[in-house]
């Protein structure tokens, strides 16, 4: 929403960017050594409906987890260093658009 609202209003912009890297920091941080990331670090997850009962310890790398973190550290990336890399955001509302700022 940050990263939205700073492309779209002239408001709080430096802030915004000091919160989004506050923000990258912490999300390169809880980066696991396999590049991915974790829903959560702690816990044991169980799933409903397996015979005997389904569970894995957290802290596992995971797809969900990683594609939406990854989304958002290219948003912050490309907002904190506009140009510097070729991500391709969705044009249409969705997971992974990003509005661009007018030139």
């Amino acid at each position: 929403m940050l990263v939205h609202g700073h492309a779209l209003l002239d408001h709080r912009r430096p802030e915004i960017e000091r919160w989004c890297l506050s923000m990258l920091e912490a999300l390169l941080d809880f980066q696991n050594a396999d590049g991915g990331f974790a829903d959560v670090t702690e816990g044991v997850r169980r799933q409903d409906g397996w015979v005997g009962g389904y569970a894995e310890p957290q802290g596992l790398s995971n797809g969900f987890a990683t594609w939406f973190r990854w989304i958002v550290i290219a948003m912050i990336a490309d907002l904190l260093w506009p140009g510097r890399w070729a991500w391709r955001f969705r044009r249409m509302a969705g997971i992974g658009y990003r509005r661009q700022p007018a030139s």
